[in-house]
């Protein structure tokens, strides 16, 4: 929070950006399942951070929770927190009207996929 003041911005965001990322583990204690789309045996870190990129929240989920159904467990986990984060970006593994409902149940969340383009190859920053 001391970082957005330092910007001259207000303590907290209004609008974060949503990502996840697979990673393989080991076959030794905790949660894993594998995520078909990245071939990936492990777990799934669904980030969010805020405008100024320092992240506002966490969770780890198996690799095989699909994207839009760990979002809401993590802006669950940060609503009290981030009383003035309403607006969130996400890429088109977000996309769908199950999500939107979802975060409607735990507060009046407005989500913006941000599409790829069908050009692009492997990692690539998305523009609004």
């Amino acid at each position: 929070m001391e970082a957005s003041e330092l910007e001259g911005r207000k303590a907290s965001s209004t609008a974060g950006v949503l990502d996840r990322q697979s990673v393989k583990t080991t076959e030794s204690g905790g949660i894993r399942g594998y995520d078909a789309g990245k071939k990936t045996q492990g777990r799934k870190r669904h980030v969010i951070v805020g405008t100024l990129d320092l992240m506002v929240g966490l969770m780890v989920h198996s690799a095989d929770t699909r994207d839009r159904d760990g979002a809401p467990d993590l802006l669950k986990s940060i609503r009290h927190r981030c009383l003035r984060l309403m607006h969130v970006f996400a890429d088109g593994g977000y996309a769908g009207d199950k999500l939107k409902r979802r975060l409607k149940k735990i507060r009046r969340w407005t989500v913006e996929i941000i599409k790829r383009s069908d050009k692009a190859k492997g990692f690539e920053v998305l523009t609004h």
